[in-house]
């Protein structure tokens, strides 16, 4: 390089030069010819101010490096050298100016200066000062901006809707902060979990050509799986692959015919946390109910362990993320390649968090925070804005500096034509991509909406007592009323729900309202005086309430009992709860405490009054009618994504209501 070319890199920190000199090797170049690609491929704006022309210049260098043959493969993550590169590019995006290195510099010499006062005046900080050669070679650190700009950049270290938290979760015991041992550890439990998954291909089981082994669990070197059918459990192994759920009850010396649950179908999938126990009693909360309507009843599985929940945590955020998978690509329906990348995506994610767990030898608190559709789908504020920004990504293939799909493929970097992951990302240096931009907004929203659930913390509903099983006995037969009414809208009897449909609506346009009220009471006369004139009445001179639990002979039915009461308590006791909130936020939004808030609900009252004052309340009542009876359609269909858009952007905004705080006083 020349003298002048020398002096003008001088506004550059020394690992900002170091870091350009190795990307500039990596793609067999030189810096100076990477400066001039740099002025003359990025607009004039990135190169205004000097601190920010020297991040950008990095940028670019660091894209075109890692969107490189040498770098962007998944089998360089083992490699330690990739480790320091990479590490390094994070720690100069930080500081890239000189200016900043040398402000960077004296804040660490001060604090270095304040550690050893505090030293000399505390004795027992002389214990810490034997550790600190051991901290020597993490004192260099990467916050999390610079984590969350480039790791999405490098093969399956990060994803853009998830790496904030993946952030988070690495350096939950770091203060914020990643050392490199730990980011290096982490970096090496990403290339043996790819390399698992890739290994957990050779199964028995019959899977589909692009069908792939996610996780397996209940082996002879893993903790048991136990699916309970009724009153018996039955051992077994589980599988999860990127389609479908797999059980294999164990045999005497194999495993018995695999039972199939498809993930994929386009049905009503409902997985949830459940608790299982001798006799029905909710006394082990380490289990994963799954239910679906092409099921006679829910899978049941437990996942024994000694101490916590979190292995059941952990299948129940990864069987979740399946199911948001393919909920994602009908959504927008994907196919072929966009569909093999979108697949590619979600298995990175269970790969991540099984490297996560792996490097803390511990489950992650949140581990639905690492999995990429789950998050969009499911957590995000904003999230369907974040799931059709993904969804253009993976359409336009833009900015992807490696190919999810070829998770999928057998041959690993040699399909990277066939797979659509040859050709380079688009380098978008200085700004936020339209994901990213996306994503920080729903960010934004989420620590208002984290503000909201803070103020509500406190309150606490008391429990409830007495008087339970009663309860539960006295309200059992309206219980049945539910499933009736659900098949009704749910079209499974045609000619009776299109009958109540018809007459609900001609009693409406007719404002037989009052004519219609006056059968039903009429018919309910008619009850009472048929009831009078049977046996009925006989058989109620006393109800009995089994309570004892003693007698053998009983105890299985008193055991039911018991647990029907239990939820019975604990559901009221959540709905007292979860009303108590309501009335809280409607207070709050009342006295205008937050202003954004009220402002809005003042205008969809004026709203709402207009409507109501130029449109017949008949109508208005038909068409609610309407809706609720042909919502399950399948004609309604094709605009359900605009009402699914709809109710989202609605509970984020009542998610990011504050609640008036309340305070208990004995």
């Amino acid at each position: 390089m020349s003298t002048a070319q020398r002096m003008k890199m001088k506004f550059l920190s020394s690992r900002a030069n170091v870091v350009i000199k190795r990307c500039a090797e990596a793609m067999c170049t030189t810096a100076e010819d990477l400066r001039k690609q740099f002025e003359e491929e990025t607009p004039e704006w990135t190169k205004f101010n000097r601190e920010e022309f020297a991040r950008n210049l990095l940028e670019f260098c660091c894209f075109k490096a890692l969107n490189s043959s040498p770098w962007k493969s998944t089998k360089r993550l083992g490699d330690r050298d990739f480790s320091c590169f990479t590490f390094d590019m994070m720690i100069a995006w930080e500081y890239p100016s000189a200016e900043q290195e040398k402000e960077c510099s004296e804040e660490d010499q001060r604090r270095g200066i304040e550690m050893e006062a505090k030293e000399a005046e505390d004795e027992s900080s002389l214990f810490y000062s034997d550790l600190m050669p051991m901290l020597v070679d993490v004192e260099s650190s990467v916050g999390e901006a610079a984590f969350i700009r480039l790791g999405p950049a490098m093969p399956l270290v990060a994803d853009v809707v998830s790496a904030h938290f993946q952030f988070q979760t690495l350096t939950a015991s770091t203060a914020g902060r990643l050392p490199f041992p730990l980011y290096h550890n982490y970096l090496n439990q990403l290339h043996k979990g790819m390399k698992l998954v890739k290994s957990q291909s050779n199964t028995s089981l019959d899977l589909a050509e692009k069908e792939r082994v996610l996780h397996i669990d209940g082996t002879a070197t893993t903790q048991r799986v136990v699916r309970h059918i009724g009153g018996t459990s039955w051992p077994g192994r589980l599988t999860l692959t990127n389609y479908a759920l797999y059980f294999e009850t164990s045999g005497v010396l194999t495993y018995e015919k695999a039972l199939k649950f498809d993930l994929s179908t386009d049905t009503q999938h409902e997985v949830k946390a459940g608790s299982t126990g001798p006799w029905g009693t909710l006394l082990f909360d380490k289990a994963v109910i799954y239910s679906s309507p092409e099921i006679e009843e829910p899978l049941i599985l437990e996942f024994p362990e000694l101490t916590g929940s979190s292995r059941r945590d952990y299948w129940l955020a990864i069987i979740k993320e399946v199911i948001s998978l393919h909920k994602f690509i009908r959504k927008f329906h994907l196919q072929g390649r966009e569909e093999e990348e979108t697949m590619g995506r979600a298995m990175a994610g269970v790969i991540r968090l099984h490297a996560t767990r792996e490097t803390f030898k511990i489950f992650p608190p949140c581990p639905e925070n690492l999995l990429t559709f789950t998050l969009s789908e499911e957590l995000l504020p904003k999230g369907d804005s974040v799931s059709q920004e993904l969804a253009n990504s993976v359409q336009s293939c833009t900015n992807m500096f490696w190919s999810a799909a070829l998770l999928l493929s057998e041959e690993n970097e040699e399909e990277r034509e066939a797979c659509g992951g040859g050709g380079e990302a688009q380098v978008q240096v200085g700004e936020r991509t339209a994901l990213e931009a996306c994503v920080h907004e729903s960010r934004e929203e989420a620590k208002k909406t984290e503000i909201a659930r803070i103020s509500i913390e406190g309150l606490l509903a008391e429990g409830i007592t007495g008087n339970g099983t009663i309860l539960m006995e006295l309200l059992s037969p309206l219980m049945n009323i539910v499933p009736w009414f659900q098949e009704l809208l749910n079209w499974q009897r045609p000619f009776t729900t299109a009958s109540v449909f018809l007459v609900t609506l001609l009693i409406t346009y007719k404002e037989w309202i009052g004519y219609a009220v006056s059968a039903l009471l009429f018919m309910g006369a008619a009850l009472l005086l048929w009831i009078r004139r049977t046996n009925i009445k006989d058989k109620y001179n006393e109800i009995v309430v089994s309570t004892s639990s003693d007698q053998s002979s009983s105890s299985s039915i008193s055991m039911e009992t018991v647990v029907s009461a239990q939820q019975a308590i604990s559901y009221l006791n959540s709905s007292l709860k979860a009303t108590n909130i309501i009335l809280l936020k409607l207070l709050s939004i009342a006295l205008s405490k937050p202003r954004k808030h009220s402002n809005e609900v003042i205008l969809g009252l004026v709203g709402l009054a207009i409507t109501f004052l130029f449109i017949p309340l008949k109508f208005i009542n038909m068409g609610i009618i309407t809706h609720v009876f042909t919502k399950n359609l399948a004609v309604r269909q094709s605009s359900s994504r605009s009402s699914d858009r709809s109710a989202r952007r609605l509970k984020d905004w009542w998610d990011s209501v504050p609640a008036i705080p309340v305070r208990l006083e004995k």
